[in-house]
């Protein structure tokens, strides 16, 4: 069926799987492509270190998989490669009323957390045919606090397929030059590390569980170590404001949903606890010995409470929301009010669509990981079906996203401990 729909009407029908053939990136965005690179990279001072890149045949694909930390992501993939053209995996989101322009620039459109076959034949497409690198970023969202994030499955296996080098990109300060949580910009200096982590003669040689292990290890930083390592330090008196988003439970009175933030300090509005942040984000508090203090180990300290309680048979956790729908890259449709559920079956989506009851469920076996984003007034999320995009505001007070983001990945890994 066609996907017709009126916004006023709020009709929405399901969108089509995104299985277009990528086309070759047209010649004449380069230039604009470069002119929005190099400039900006330059004014934020950014090095970028080559390592094992000598054998890497520059004129052969390869599959080019980077962290992802904030907008600098994306023109750091653009100087590695230089002067060359990639192909890239692009959220639906970043489609929405420009699918022409994504696609002359070599995009390939993807929704996110959605295992899709026709994903992997795009890619080999691109591959063999196009005889381009793929730029691909896995974690496929926003680090919450510059820390590697859950990947999907069968990237070892697709770089086996492929038979082409496995390049990893790491970039280091890209999420405290830009936090997920934070609305504002800091200019400091960033670095970036390019590794060859597979050649083309170990794709052939390697096992998929060899494979496995390299890309793991290579997924490895800590943007908030690296800051204190780098002896950068960042003076903003607005610099804790929206950290309350990320850490939201009270390590002193173990509340959850009571923090607060305002220019360098993080206050706990149960118990009264305030957090002061430094030049580094190094954490401490006047009322108490704090038990850590880097914002990366408060955030492993939260992970573990999520990952016992969502254990318990009766974990559950229902909140009002706000609906809208993304079928494809028209945008967004507003659909009002609904109910969404989280439990060890997952989650539970129920909104009323055209007068009809609509329910969508996500089962911890296909929702590896959840998209959240943050803005002074509200938390939002999302998952995808192959046809059909979730975007929710929350509008219980107490629940967090991080939470929801952090209960999503334990709960995939408890039932797919041996995924890779």
């Amino acid at each position: 069926m066609r996907n017709i729909y009126n916004k006023k009407a709020q009709n929405a029908y399901e969108g089509q799987p995104l299985n277009k053939k990528p086309i070759y990136p047209k010649w004449w965005m380069k230039g604009l492509i470069w002119l929005n690179t190099f400039p900006r990279l330059w004014f934020k001072r950014h090095r970028l270190v080559r390592v094992n890149m000598e054998t890497l045949d520059k004129k052969a694909p390869y599959l080019l998989f980077a962290n992802h930390n904030s907008y600098l992501d994306y023109k750091v993939a653009a100087k590695s490669v230089f002067p060359r053209s990639a192909a890239n995996i692009v959220a639906l989101d970043a489609y929405i009323k420009r699918e022409h322009l994504v696609r002359w620039i070599g995009g390939i459109g993807k929704r996110k957390f959605v295992t899709d076959a026709s994903l992997v034949r795009q890619i080999l497409y691109v591959l063999k045919t196009h005889k381009i690198p793929l730029i691909m970023y896995p974690e496929a969202h926003y680090s919450l606090v510059g820390l590697p994030s859950s990947l999907p499955s069968g990237l070892a296996k697709l770089v086996k397929m492929s038979k082409v080098p496995l390049v990893i990109l790491i970039n280091h300060g890209h999420h405290i030059a830009k936090p997920h949580w934070h609305h504002h910009r800091h200019v400091i200096k960033t670095e970036s590390v390019i590794t060859q982590v597979v050649t083309k003669d170990e794709v052939k040689s390697l096992s998929i569980a060899e494979i496995e292990q390299r890309l793991q290890n290579a997924f490895d930083y800590n943007d908030y170590e690296w800051l204190i390592n780098q002896n950068i330090k960042i003076k903003s008196k607005h610099r804790a404001e929206g950290l309350h988003h990320v850490l939201f439970q009270c390590p002193h009175c173990l509340k959850e949903g009571a923090m607060t933030s305002k220019k360098t300090v993080l206050k706990c509005e149960h118990c009264q606890t305030t957090y002061d942040v430094d030049e580094q984000y190094r954490l401490s508090s006047p009322q108490f010995e704090m038990p850590f203090f880097l914002v990366s180990d408060w955030f492993h300290w939260q992970k573990k409470h999520v990952q016992h309680e969502v254990l318990k048979p009766d974990y559950f956790i229902r909140l009002d929301v706000d609906v809208a729908l993304l079928p494809d890259a028209k945008g967004f449709i507003p659909v009002g009010k609904g109910v969404l559920e989280h439990s060890q079956k997952g989650f539970k989506l129920t909104f009323i669509l055209n007068n009809y009851q609509k329910t969508i469920k996500k089962t911890p076996r296909n929702q590896y990981a959840l998209h959240v984003e943050f803005s002074k007034a509200s938390q939002k999320i999302s998952f995808s079906t192959d046809t059909q995009t979730c975007f929710m505001t929350l509008l219980t007070p107490g629940i967090s996203a991080t939470k929801l983001y952090l209960a999503t990945e334990a709960l995939h890994n408890m039932f797919c401990p041996n995924k890779h």
